[in-house]
């Protein structure tokens, strides 16, 4: 089956990389939420390959995509809009990160899909593709 090939080409493709969470912000008046973390794998991770995991307080964990056009954003529950680099501000979207590189990711919830008003006792988790 194609899928379960792609599906195992990009879990190899991720292979070795490992991701720690430094620090989470978010704003409720928006669902905007800023992951600080930093690729502590020993080889480098493809970018468009991450997902976060979103679990609500309510049970819901959808997993959030990187929406590549804006139009997309529009059509999920969450999504990662941006990865950035800290220290340099240069995007990571389409490219990889390096072994050790602390990394930024934006992203946003529409709580009302959700049915929460805030996002405070919700917690994210890395999913490598």
């Amino acid at each position: 089956m194609g899928g379960q090939e792609d599906y195992v080409s990009r879990q190899v493709t991720n292979l070795g990389a490992q991701v720690e969470i430094l620090q989470v912000s978010y704003n409720d008046s928006n669902g905007n939420i800023a992951i600080l973390a930093q690729n502590i794998g020993s080889t480098q991770l493809v970018t468009n390959n991450l997902l976060v995991e979103f679990s609500s307080t309510n049970g819901e964990s959808p997993k959030c995509p990187l929406a590549l056009s804006g139009n997309a954003g529009g059509f999920l529950a969450c999504y990662i809009y941006n990865i950035t680099d800290p220290s340099s501000g240069n995007s990571y979207i389409n490219g990889t990160i390096p072994s050790n590189s602390i990394f930024l990711i934006n992203m946003t919830v529409n709580m009302n899909s959700f049915g929460i008003s805030s996002l405070a006792g919700s917690t994210v988790l890395f999913i490598l593709l």
